[in-house]
């Protein structure tokens, strides 16, 4: 079973509470050692096998750092929407540039990239 974490900065120490077994309580100095340390903690107050226990550790912050992950997340998704459109555009120009006879490594010159990341368009607009 999966477990979540809460853990929460407290000085130089990451304070750690199980959401589903609140007695499962810990501290550790980072997120990864978190991630080792609980399912012990969590396995000895839930009484089940260690070996039966996953955590995801959810890092509790200021909402000020929440705001900007958020914004930065949203960043992110159009980023990608941005970079999967403009590779669509890529692959479009690069084909009609083929159509006109240009040579794979002209074409690449003509786009800014590579005469390989050319040759990969071409072969992903076909």
């Amino acid at each position: 079973m999966t477990y979540t974490v809460e853990a929460t900065r407290n000085g130089s120490w990451w304070s750690l509470q199980c959401r589903e077994v609140p007695g499962a309580l810990s501290q550790s100095k980072s997120l990864a050692e978190a991630k080792k340390i609980m399912p012990e903690a969590i396995a000895f107050v839930a009484d089940v096998p260690e070996t039966a226990v996953e955590v995801t550790v959810v890092p509790i912050v200021p909402s000020a750092a929440q705001e900007h992950l958020q914004e930065a997340a949203r960043l992110r998704e159009i980023v990608a929407t941005a970079n999967s459109q403009a590779a669509s555009e890529s692959r479009q120009a690069a084909e009609e540039l083929r159509k006109l006879g240009m040579t794979v490594r002209d074409i690449g010159e003509t786009l800014g990239v590579s005469y390989q990341r050319a040759s990969q368009l071409l072969a992903s607009a076909s």
